[in-house]
């Protein structure tokens, strides 16, 4: 049996003291106000601990401001919530501006922020164009923008692949190369480049590993493990799968020591020309020793002082020795002078 109560001032439904304009009292659970048109709208009490306001079978929910349905909120009848939308596609969409705000500026589709301050957010949104974009900066006017973190507890961060096995993972099967550095208005002595820095003594090794699938070769270029830091490599090591352990001097092709501007190479080199701006084939102004154990044979050698020999001169495949005003001095002992 229904009940009402009308005290002059407010009304009650299963209540002789109704404490609002409207006040409605039910059992210990089940819905407690229906409004029915159209569609329907209801009030339910599941009896624990919480509230239910919902529509009819089959009917979107929507809160919304300024008289119309597209200033508010949305939940679909999958339980799909759209802000900015009456039809939402996943568990939340947000619409907002199509276009990137500027520094300073609030927009977006999303600003997330602190409590502390109203004038900083994190701006999320997507232009016209669908391309998207993730801001820190203020959002009262001051042009000021802000560092943004990712994964700053820790975890690893992949692009084009699911399963990142490093800080940064970057993967690409459609390019001609997977990262691009580059800059147009900024200024330094190489605004283009990567900074690999070195913070100790003796180093743990910073640098660019390269790795070839192919041939099994495992590459390092850069500050070699546990040295000191003012080395810097060029090492190869043969392996069928990646090596770190290639980024020592033990397996240094090229060693280049700043402390001395020394530059040191394990094995032989191999020069076509040596040109000194001389002449395609000239040696100009060397002035130093040669030092080997094996046969010393040059094609062309011009010479503007002196050639000392302290050893042996075959002349078997000499075919033309022209000497114009200069000594050839050969040791004691030699063969031939």
């Amino acid at each position: 049996t229904a009940s009402y109560f009308n005290t002059g001032q407010n009304f009650g439904i299963g209540t002789a003291s109704p404490a609002t304009k409207l006040n409605v009292v039910g059992g210990s659970s089940g819905y407690l106000f229906r409004v029915t048109g159209t569609n329907t709208f209801n009030v339910y009490d599941p009896g624990t601990s919480e509230i239910g306001i919902g529509s009819g079978a089959g009917q979107k929910l929507k809160l919304y401001a300024a008289d119309s349905l597209n200033n508010g909120i949305t939940i679909a009848t999958d339980g799909d919530v759209g802000i900015g939308t009456t039809s939402p596609n996943a568990k939340l969409q947000v619409l907002g501006t199509t276009t990137l705000p500027s520094a300073g500026s609030s927009g977006g589709a999303a600003i997330f922020g602190n409590t502390t301050s109203n004038a900083y957010g994190l701006l999320l949104g997507t232009e016209t164009s669908g391309k998207s974009y993730i801001q820190a900066q203020r959002i009262d006017g001051t042009a000021t923008t802000y560092n943004l973190m990712l994964q700053p507890n820790g975890g690893n961060v992949g692009i084009s692949t699911t399963s990142p096995d490093a800080s940064l993972h970057v993967a690409s099967t459609t390019n001609d190369y997977v990262a691009k550095f580059s800059h147009t208005t900024a200024t330094g002595y190489a605004p283009g480049s990567i900074l690999l820095q070195a913070g100790q003594s003796t180093s743990g090794g910073q640098g660019l590993f390269h790795y070839n699938t192919e041939a099994d070769d495992s590459w390092f270029t850069g500050v070699p493990y546990n040295v000191a830091s003012t080395k810097w490599i060029v090492a190869h090591k043969a392996d069928t799968t990646f090596n770190p352990d290639v980024a020592q001097t033990s397996h240094a092709i090229l060693t280049i020591d700043s402390s001395d501007d020394s530059a040191t190479f394990a094995g032989s080199v191999t020069a076509t020309t040596i040109n000194t701006g001389q002449g395609a084939t000239e040696v100009y102004l060397m002035n130093q020793n040669v030092r080997t154990s094996d046969n010393v044979q040059f094609a062309d050698l011009t010479l503007t002082g002196n050639l000392n020999v302290y050893g042996d001169i075959n002349t078997q495949n000499v075919t033309n020795l022209d000497v114009v005003d200069k000594t050839i001095t050969v040791a004691k002992g030699a063969a031939d002078s």
